[in-house]
């Protein structure tokens, strides 16, 4: 589900932006998305591994999962787009990635932060908020308060982890 609102939302950068992708965009995010795939997590994966996120990462990938309902948000800081979050619906965050230069500065943490408002406000009975983590973000993922669900030590390159949602507790929502 794609909400076609924009939220602006507060990060430790100034005037940060979080809404949807717009198609015209697609391009820019699949090079900065690519980009920090190459520095931060191609490491852990084999040749047939990297062409199939190459293929993931596409301009048209990144549209067709939008357009088929996945939750679609970008970070803009000053008219730069920074990062980049897709779920796919109702809970699963399929996609976190923020432009090397702008790690650090809150992006990651406004881009979970407005896909969680997203979630319990359009999806009440979601209890969590999952993601198969990188090795490289499970630190950040735990101090947004995920908790590891498991952790695949065959190839110790995948991470289970969940954010249990306020909604579902809450008998009101």
């Amino acid at each position: 589900m794609v909400i076609e609102d924009s939220s602006h939302v507060t990060a430790s950068c100034t005037a940060t932006v979080v809404r949807p992708m717009r198609a015209q965009e697609a391009a820019e995010v699949s090079r900065f998305v690519l980009a920090a795939f190459d520095e931060f997590m191609a490491k852990d994966f084999d040749d047939w591994g990297k062409a199939g996120f190459a293929k993931f990462a596409s301009p048209e990938a990144l549209l067709a999962r939008q357009a088929y309902g996945y939750l679609t948000l970008v970070a803009e800081v000053e008219g730069c787009l920074a990062g980049l979050i897709q779920v796919r619906w109702p809970s699963h965050i399929v996609a976190l990635f923020v432009r090397k230069e702008y790690q650090g500065r809150g992006i990651g943490r406004a881009l979970v932060t407005e896909a969680v408002r997203r979630i319990e406000m359009e999806c009440p009975e979601a209890e969590f908020v999952t993601v198969v983590s990188s090795p490289h973000a499970v630190g950040f993922y735990q101090r947004l308060g995920f908790e590891t669900v498991y952790a695949d030590g065959a190839r110790g390159a995948e991470h289970g982890m969940r954010l249990p949602l306020t909604s579902a507790a809450d008998p009101e929502h």
